[in-house]
């Protein structure tokens, strides 16, 4: 199954649910308390997080935390016709038609710093595998310059073959439950 694609997503989607089921708040502060660590030791200044939902690490503690420091500008995924583009991260939050809470859209053409990207799973080569949409690859495939990324996941789902394409992004970290990878 871990072969394609598509059944390792299909793997890795299964036992994100069976973990979400399980309480999960000490390790979602323990990985933004990573992720935090990152972002204060390098001269990072536009950061791309996300805005959380139930399978993914709940990263709430994150945009709160750099939201009150003036240093930092923060810019979450907004989903239009099918691609994404980036807007300021503020309120008031709405559900979009995934099911993902976003802000107002804002025209925000940004060079992007730094990206902490949720990943479902990645590969041998360390390519995202994520829900299935590709809105993280097309939005990078437009970037003049590849922002440093970061993937984050509750728990270490990486196939040990390459089941990624070659547009598919890369990591430069991935942290995870058993720490930076």
């Amino acid at each position: 199954m871990e072969n394609s694609k598509s059944g390792f997503r299909k793997q890795c989607l299964e036992r994100l649910k069976k973990e979400n089921k399980k309480p999960n708040r000490l390790t979602d502060k323990k990985l933004s308390k990573e992720i935090l660590d990152i972002i204060y030791s390098k001269q990072y200044k536009n950061i791309l997080l996300f805005i959380p939902f139930a399978i993914e690490v709940d990263i709430r503690y994150v945009l709160a935390k750099l939201k009150k420091n003036n240093r930092f500008k923060l810019f979450v995924p907004y989903i239009k016709a099918d691609e994404m583009t980036v807007s300021l991260y503020r309120y008031p939050l709405r559900k979009n038609r995934f099911g993902i809470y976003e802000p107002p859209k804002s025209n925000s053409k940004v060079k992007i710093d730094l990206c902490v990207a949720p990943v479902v799973g990645f590969d041998a080569s360390y390519r995202r595998v994520g829900f299935g949409k590709g809105f993280y690859d097309r939005f990078y495939a437009k970037q003049k310059k590849i922002p440093y990324t970061i993937f984050l996941q509750r728990i270490v789902c990486k196939s040990k073959t390459i089941v990624s394409s070659a547009y598919d992004i890369k990591a430069d970290i991935v942290v995870a439950k058993k720490g930076k990878i």
